[in-house]
């Protein structure tokens, strides 16, 4: 199927939706944390906190200032109706995105192509077992939940017309615009924001990690070294602004003080290097290697946090927990339920309980953090193999977007990129494009199309 060439505008316009509606997705989050709404919780906080005059993390009220912070997360991330709303625009503009794809995708074939991939029949396939299965066990109570992954299927499914690499370009582009955004809010929440989260070595005082609007300090991280990755790979750019976004995001990263977000930043950093200096594939692979392990070995002194590597190991527990909690063969084939599981399904159910509505009880593994761990509950081990083995051929046929789709697979295991907004949309869009190939690799190949010299990153 070729790419239909979708009106830049609309293109343009549907960026800037799905940037804006991750703005508005975690802005009152980011403002009740910097006081400028929400001001007597935050100044009760200030006081509270200061009335117990800790030295550090040795001191016997560290403890206690601990607790304190939970019961203020807990605060900050509840929201009223209004703020409720405003987090439904990502749902939105994900709606308006697969109509924009359906309508060029009716334009290019007049509604008679679908992808035919085997790997992405098999996904598919798995997702709507998955369905059935919540049928099956839950009577359809997590379907609202499971709307977040059927709108990545059904965004898989149509988008093939319109991702060129013009289209993933300006995507990629706007992204960094979005980080610059986050880059321009640091100094303030840092200076003023709640200290609730554990310390960064390079953060501006002790106890400070940078949330932006992405909720959580690990994810802003992500998203960065993401951001990065997608700028170098589709970027038409002279050097200079290459290497501005390399500094713009490392300095967001670093702010996180997100350990997964170091190591992907320092790879596709010192992939851009050692692919513009043209070592051989060997030679690359050995640099790489290096800088991962001196990354790894460091990251409990970048961090500030000495048990940072239990995290990881906890997520590996987790998984484990799934499959040996698994009550039947089917459950652990083919999972509990789409949406089971997930963080929606955690906020849905309490959300329905809060007005009243009968709902059916949290797994003990609720809330996800990572993609594999989502999936085996959802979908079991048919669904997260046929999901990585889509995602490695796709990186396999795509030249182009191999580094990125490399750095995705990477931080599925820090986090669930199914619900993580706008980077779920940017990888549905690249697994539609692996979909649409045919009997070739991807090659960077019209002028009118790329706008670039070669495949892979520059």
């Amino acid at each position: 199927m070729t790419h239909s060439p979708t009106p830049c505008a609309i293109v343009h316009g549907t960026a800037i939706a799905l940037c804006l509606a991750a703005l508005v997705n975690g802005a009152a989050f980011w403002l009740k944390r910097t006081g400028l709404i929400d001001s007597a919780h935050y100044q009760h906080y200030l006081a509270y906190k200061s009335s117990l005059q800790i030295t550090g993390r040795s001191d016997p009220a560290w403890s206690e200032v601990r607790r304190f912070q939970s019961r203020a997360l807990v605060r900050l991330y509840s929201v009223n109706r209004v703020q409720a709303l405003a987090k439904a625009a990502k749902y939105a503009a994900v709606a308006v995105l697969i109509g924009l794809c359906a309508w060029s995708w009716w334009r290019a074939s007049g509604g008679r192509y679908l992808p035919a991939q085997p790997l992405f029949l098999v996904f598919a396939a798995a997702v709507l077992i998955a369905l059935a299965q919540s049928w099956r066990y839950h009577n359809g109570a997590f379907l609202v939940p499971a709307v977040r992954t059927l709108g990545f299927l059904t965004l898989l499914s149509t988008a093939a017309a319109v991702v060129s690499t013009k289209n993933l370009r300006i995507l990629s582009n706007y992204l960094i615009l979005l980080l610059l955004l986050q880059l321009i809010m640091l100094p303030f929440e840092l200076s003023w924001g709640l200290d609730i989260y554990t310390g960064s070595a390079f953060a501006y005082t002790p106890g400070d990690r940078a949330v932006g609007v992405f909720l959580q300090p690990a994810s802003l991280g992500l998203f960065a070294a993401i951001a990065l990755s997608a700028f170098l790979c589709f970027g038409d750019t002279p050097a200079t602004m290459r290497l501005l976004a390399v500094c713009l995001s490392g300095v967001v990263v670093s702010a996180s003080g997100s350990a997964s977000a170091m190591l992907l930043w320092v790879l596709i950093t010192g992939y851009a290097l050692v692919s513009a200096a043209g070592l051989s594939g060997r030679a690359r692979a050995g640099v790489l290697l290096l800088l991962a392990t001196v990354v790894l070995a460091a990251t409990p002194w970048l961090t500030a946090r000495p048990d940072v590597m239990a995290s990881l190991w906890g997520r590996v527990e987790k998984m484990q927990a799934v499959l040996d909690g698994a009550q039947s063969l089917d459950v652990w084939l083919f999972g509990q339920g789409l949406g089971v599981g997930s963080n929606a399904a955690f906020h849905w159910i309490r959300y329905a309980a809060s007005v009243g509505t009968p709902v059916p009880a949290l797994p003990a593994y609720a809330g996800s953090d990572s993609t594999p761990q989502t999936l085996l509950i959802q979908t079991g081990v048919a669904g997260c193999l046929a999901f990585y083995a889509f995602v490695g051929y796709a990186a396999l046929r795509d030249r182009e977007a191999r580094p990125l789709l490399v750095i995705l697979a990477l931080a599925s295991l820090f986090t669930n990129l199914l619900e993580f907004f706008p980077v779920d949309v940017l990888l549905a869009l690249l697994l539609a494009r692996s979909a649409a190939m045919r009997n070739r690799p991807l090659q960077r190949k019209t002028a009118g199309d790329s706008g670039g010299p070669t495949p892979g990153m520059r």
